[in-house]
């Protein structure tokens, strides 16, 4: 994720197999979203696919998978790593949010 939101030559769309709980903190909406959530939805329209059980793989994993769609939003800014690393525009302000928060609850 953090290569198809960093780079410079970003995919119209990607279609990815990740593990469920993964694909759900993507997709999350607020106040349930985390930064890597609003990193990828700053570059991206994102959707749940399907579901793909565990049992369906062989050797089966320990947790179930499920497709991560994603469209380029071509938003004007985006908040990939580089940016996140230098604090740029909306970047510092998400940033700062998560960095509050994870003080507040410590």
């Amino acid at each position: 994720l953090r290569v198809l939101s960093d780079t410079s030559h970003k995919p119209d769309a990607a279609v990815l197999l990740m593990q469920k709980e993964v694909t759900e903190r993507v997709c999350a909406t607020p106040p349930n979203m985390s930064i890597l959530s609003v990193a990828v939805q700053t570059s991206y329209t994102v959707s749940q696919g399907e579901l793909v059980p565990a049992a369906l793989f062989t050797p089966p994993p320990k947790v179930d998978s499920k497709v991560l769609v994603m469209q380029q939003n071509n938003s004007p800014g985006s908040c990939g790593r580089n940016r996140l690393a230098t604090g740029q525009g909306k970047c510092l302000f998400v940033v700062a949010i998560f960095q509050q928060n994870q003080f507040a609850m410590g």
